[in-house]
């Protein structure tokens, strides 16, 4: 069991399953890295900045989503709290803007 300190006086505990677990960070940082890797070759690909972006950002939400819903300490630890309810209200809303007028340029260099 590792004992976690957010605040003075505010002690959790925390099980660990293993040893060597890597933290919150590595993970999230890793994931992030794969991410933009991921948006890079769809970019190579694709040759369309745009499409890279959208995708970079939609991935981006659903890792903030996952790091959110697994109640990760992450959060906590670095103080930025705020983050969370953006990533769950107003990011996928900037997500679902970036898709609709990536349609609507698209639909207008059809015509």
């Amino acid at each position: 069991m590792r004992i976690v300190q957010l605040k003075e006086g505010i002690i959790l505990r925390k099980n660990i399953m293993c040893d060597v677990c890597p933290a919150d960070e590595t993970v999230f940082v890793y994931l992030a890295g794969f991410i933009f890797f991921i948006s890079l070759l769809v970019w190579l690909f694709s040759r369309k900045i745009r499409v890279a972006f959208i995708s970079f950002s939609v991935l981006l939400n659903l890792l903030f989503l996952f790091v959110i819903d697994s109640k990760s300490f992450l959060f906590h630890i670095y103080h930025v709290g705020w983050l969370t309810p953006f990533s769950l209200y107003i990011f996928p809303i900037l997500n679902i803007i970036f898709i609709i007028l990536y349609v609507r340029r698209k639909k207008d260099k059809q015509d």
